[in-house]
């Protein structure tokens, strides 16, 4: 769409190449259209799930927080630590609900800090963000536009087979934390343990 608009915007710039005043406003519409075109090209690769199994999920990280804080005023750090054994899915959804939580955290939060940190532990790892903003109350938390963020990181923890917790008091912050362990580190159902048949002749 934008490509088709740029082509009639150079059609129309041929048309008025007499007219010095109105060619150069032209001109210069070129120029913010190229670089809308720009960003909405690279918008769309970094909101693609694919950008994790590209990058991986620490690379992939790093370019959101990047974008992130082109558009928030305030400070936002992160930390990245050991090796979280995400894959496949769960990558896709951590790097989903990091996504959520830092829009909500910057356009409705009115947060001045903000942090996100993913961790490995013993088993599996931990992603969390925190802010400092007005954090909300328990009753209206799923209303409203930051009620549809909240729904859709928990969509996606479930999608993936996370834990997933939302903790926060009005004008106190918010904590959003997703958690995971890999397969073979999941508890496992007891085997019942089975007694040998004693031999011919043995003693009971």
């Amino acid at each position: 769409m934008l490509s088709a608009i740029g082509l009639q915007i150079e059609l129309l710039r041929m048309d008025c190449a007499g007219l010095a005043a109105v060619a150069e406003r032209i001109a210069e519409t070129q120029k913010l259209l190229a670089r809308a075109l720009e960003q909405v090209r690279q918008l769309s690769y970094d909101l693609s799930p694919a950008i994790v199994e590209q990058l991986g999920l620490q690379a992939a990280l790093a370019r959101l927080v990047e974008r992130c804080r082109k558009s928030f005023a305030g400070q936002l750090s992160w930390k990245y630590e050991g090796d979280p054994q995400a894959q496949g899915p769960q990558a896709e959804a951590l790097y989903r609900i990091a996504e959520l939580a830092l829009e909500e955290a910057v356009r409705h939060s009115g947060a001045g800090r903000i942090t996100l940190e993913v961790k490995a532990m013993a088993e599996g790892g931990r992603l969390e963000l925190r802010d400092n903003g007005r954090g909300f109350d328990s009753i209206g938390a799923m209303e409203g536009n930051r009620g549809a963020g909240l729904r859709l990181m928990q969509h996606e923890a479930q999608r993936a087979g996370l834990q997933f917790r939302l903790a926060g008091e009005s004008e106190k912050g918010t904590i959003v934390t997703a958690w995971w362990s890999p397969p073979a580190a999941r508890s496992q159902p007891k085997r019942a343990a089975t007694r040998r048949p004693a031999k011919p002749g043995g003693k009971r």
